[in-house]
Parts: structure tokens; C-alpha cells; sequence
């Protein structure tokens, strides 16, 4: 559904569920087309723009599309906090965070200029708060600093208002939506005692918890240790530096066994594996969240296990 939109250029705002190949369906469009260009978007000038709300997402998909992309003598690099130095010589796509890309328009606007591409992954983490608010202001900025508006495609599992979404991050478009809604099996418990309890009954391997807050997850993990195992417990959240960020998610894609307790920051997309179910340790927000962080698990399962205390 995706392709013939993209291939001829237009702005879209793809919907789909969690697992279903979004990023993939807009990437592999845009790129084609830019390669097709003539002349092609050349490899040592920045030609595609991949923004995400969080700097791991962003380390994830420079890392995939680098890998997929050097076949073709195109290089993809990060550029966010966790690495703020812009990259030499200058890369084909740079996968990069709303404050990054704040950040290279204040100080390195004519690196941008040949930009023809903007793909916006897990939108709906930014709509709704000053982030989104940012992001809209810094299309416009990106526009002016273009030598012509590039293409823009927003990704999204979940939208109430697709209009609006297309009007404030796109400015005009057409609405994609895909489908594959899985069934959800819920159970709750009544203490962090009971899911642990729940784990061990249904034989879960490794399961994503989430938690509101930093405090949150650290208490969390530390009642959880006892009756998991101090070695099987591990955490994730922006607090902790990028080493150790790092060397936990690769020991989540490594590890077979564990319990992971994060905020947000795993909530996105970041591949750490096959994940069995989700535990949520307190409400979620709104139900987008809900149903965002209950996509993680079992990503080629038909039903989705989710355990909330």
C-alpha cells in the first residue's frame, strides 16, 4: 500500500500495528526513489533524514539501515547526545532525535540543504506534548533550510486523529493504514510477588516490564530480584549512561533468560530479542501507551500476553 504513494513522492502518514513492517514500508519506497533520481542522491551527501524519540531507536535503525544500505555504497550513521559529533564525511541517511535535529539547524544548517527526505518513526510519542510541538516548528525550519521541501513520511502504531496528525508534522498527505491486529491476553495481579509468581506458572522465558518512572523502575527491578534472580533482573532507562544502556541491550538480544524493567526508553522499536509477554508495573497513561507497550511481545505471535499489577 505504501509503495506507489511513496515512489511517487507524496507525503503519507502510515498507520499500522506494532510488528507489522512500518518502518520498512516507507523506508525502502523512499530510498528507492532518491536512488532513481536523476541524478541519484549522491553517497557523501545527506540525502535521507530518519527522526525518533529516542536515542536508542535511533542507534537501532542506523545499524540496520547501515548494514542494508553499504551494499549499495551508502552510508547511515547516528547523530543524538549519546553521539553529537556530526559524522565525516558527511553520510547518505542520519537517524537522529527532535533535539539533534534542533541542534544541527542552529549550528550546521547548510549540511542539511540537500536533504530530500524525512521519515518520522513512532510519531505518536511526540503528538501531544511540547516534543510534537517542536517537531512541527522544526519541518518548517527544515523547509527553509532545504534547497526544495523534501519528502515526508510520519510512522505510527496508533492515531486518534490522523487529520491533525498529517496537518501539524506532514502539512499535507495521505493517510496509509495497514492491518494485523492481534488478540490480547490479559491477567492481572495483585503485587510484584504474583508476577513473579505468574512468570514462573507460565513458563515466560523473557518478559519487558514498564514502569512510569526511573524510581519506579528501580524499585521494581529490586522486588522483583528475590524470587527471579538477582542475575535475571536487569533494568533500562535514560538515567543510566550510554555504556551501560548499551551493554544491556546486548545482553537482552544475547541472554535467553531475563526480566527487564524499563521506562519508555524500550517502549520504541529497539529489537532486543523475542520478547514472550509484558508486564506492567502501574497504569499505563492513556491507552495508546497500553497498547503500544503490550505490541512488544510476541511479535510473530497471533496472541499478545500481557501481566499487569
Amino acid at each position: 500500500a505504501a509503495c506507489g504513494p511513496l515512489l511517487r513522492g507524496h507525503n503519507a502518514l502510515l498507520v499500522a500495528p506494532s510488528a507489522t513492517g512500518k518502518t520498512e514500508a516507507a523506508l525502502a519506497p523512499v530510498i528507492e526513489r532518491m536512488l532513481n533520481m536523476r541524478p541519484p542522491a549522491p553517497a557523501a551527501e545527506l540525502g535521507l533524514l530518519y527522526i525518533a524519540p529516542t536515542r536508542a531507536l535511533c542507534r537501532e535503525m542506523a545499524e540496520r539501515l547501515h548494514q542494508n544500505l553499504s551494499l549499495l555504497d551508502r552510508r547511515v550513521r547516528p547523530r543524538t547526545g549519546d553521539t553529537p559529533t556530526l559524522p565525516r564525511p558527511c553520510p547518505f541517511g542520519l537517524c537522529t532525535t527532535v533535539e539533534s535535529l534542533d541542534s544541527l539547524l542552529a549550528r550546521a544548517p547548510a549540511t542539511l540543504s540537500t536533504v530530500r527526505a524525512v521519515v518520522l518513526d513512532e510519531v505518536h510519542a511526540l503528538h501531544g506534548n511540547p516534543r510534537g510541538d517542536q517537531l512541527m516548528v522544526l519541518m518548517g525550519r527544515l523547509d527553509r533550510a532545504t534547497k526544495s521541501p523534501p519528502q515526508r513520511v510520519a510512522l505510527s502504531a496508533t492515531v486518534s486523529d490522523p487529520d491533525e496528525f498529517v496537518r501539524r508534522y506532514l502539512g499535507s498527505g495521505q493517510l496509509i493504514s495497514g492491518e494485523g491486529r492481534r488478540a490480547t491476553r490479559l491477567r492481572t495481579v495483585k503485587d510484584i510477588e504474583a508476577l513473579a509468581a505468574a512468570i514462573r506458572e507460565e513458563g515466560l522465558r523473557r518478559v519487558l516490564c514498564f514502569a512510569k518512572t526511573r524510581q519506579a523502575v528501580e524499585e521494581g527491578a529490586a522486588a522483583l530480584r528475590p524470587f527471579i534472580g538477582a542475575g535475571r533482573v536487569m533494568v533500562h532507562h535514560a538515567g543510566m549512561s550510554r555504556r551501560v544502556r548499551h551493554e544491556v541491550e546486548e545482553a537482552l538480544r544475547s541472554s535467553p533468560v531475563w526480566v527487564c524493567v524499563a521506562t519508555s526508553t524500550l517502549e520504541l522499536g529497539i529489537d532486543v530479542g523475542a520478547i514472550e509477554a509484558v508486564g506492567l508495573l502501574d497504569v499505563p497513561t492513556d491507552p495508546a501507551t497500553f497498547q503500544q507497550r503490550s505490541g512488544r511481545a510476541g511479535r510473530r505471535d497471533p496472541v499478545v500476553r500481557v501481566l499487569v499489577v
